[in-house]
């Protein structure tokens, strides 16, 4: 019908009036975003990581070359071996007499022809044992090898854990609010509810009973833009209020669903409904 105003709830456009049977271009009743907020100051830097572990120590270098064994000293002489005496012939046995002192060891005499086989005779007394030679003397150390090389350097051990982030620094003031902005903001009431400025859309489920919505005092909000929707089933009613002076009513047995409603500073006017 010509005059009638339509609102598309998915874009936030407005039509209308309607002309001749046709819609005009639609109208956003989005506002331009608001200015973002300045950047709040750095935090501080956090406190520095531990040092990092030291490396491993280098391998340990290789022994030097033993030195070479010193001469084995030499062997000192035998001691001389006392010469056999002659055997004597075998004389009748006297009476043992008394053991004398040992006799020094005479001269080995010269060995004479093989005579008969005598009786076997008293065995004669041992011989002392020679001195034993004198030790040779110790040869000399050999000299010390020299220093094996330096073993090479170990590895740099891993870098020391990252120090803890710095605290966050304070949030930066708001930016001052737009008129809207792409994504406004809305509320589902059950109860009866009064709009606040922070609204846009208030969804009023009237399920469980009537509820009513008061609108803001429309002196203090010249401008300002709401849209009421009535949902849920059963036949209750939402009662909107003041709207043109009276209160408006969303029932079941009506053909509006919802109205957008703006303010001139003085009065609630209806600028556009739904049916849907």
């Amino acid at each position: 019908m010509d005059g009638d105003f339509y609102i598309d709830t998915v874009t936030f456009l407005i039509y209308g009036p309607k002309t001749a049977g046709a819609w005009a271009a639609g109208t956003s009743l989005i506002g331009p975003a608001g200015a973002a907020g300045a950047t709040g100051a750095t935090g501080a830097t956090g406190a520095q990581g531990p040092i990092g572990l030291t490396g491993a120590a280098g391998a340990t270098g290789s022994a030097g070359a033993t030195g070479a064994q010193g001469p084995i000293g030499l062997t000192g002489p035998a001691g001389a071996v006392g010469a056999t005496g002659a055997v004597g012939a075998t004389g009748a046995q006297g009476p043992i007499g008394l053991t004398g002192p040992a006799g020094a060891v005479g001269a080995t005499g010269a060995v004479g022809a093989t005579g008969a086989v005598g009786a076997t005779g008293a065995q004669g007394p041992i011989g002392l044992t020679g001195a034993a030679g004198a030790t040779g003397a110790t040869g000399a150390a050999g000299a010390v090898g020299a220093q094996g090389p330096i073993g090479v350097t170990g590895a740099q051990g891993p870098a020391g854990t990252t120090g803890a982030t710095g605290a966050t620094g304070a949030t930066g003031a708001t930016g001052p609010a737009g008129s809207a902005t792409s994504a406004t903001p809305y509320v589902t009431v059950t109860s009866n509810y009064t709009v606040l400025a922070t609204d846009f859309t208030v969804f009023c489920d009237i399920t469980a009973a009537d509820h009513t919505v008061t609108l803001p005092a429309a002196a203090s909000n010249g401008g300002r833009i709401y849209y009421v929707r009535r949902v849920g089933g059963g036949n209750n009613q939402c009662n909107i209020t003041p709207v043109q002076g009276t209160t408006f009513v969303l029932d079941n047995g009506g053909f509006t669903r919802g109205i957008i409603v703006q303010s001139d500073g003085t009065t609630w006017w209806i600028i556009a409904s739904t049916t849907q």
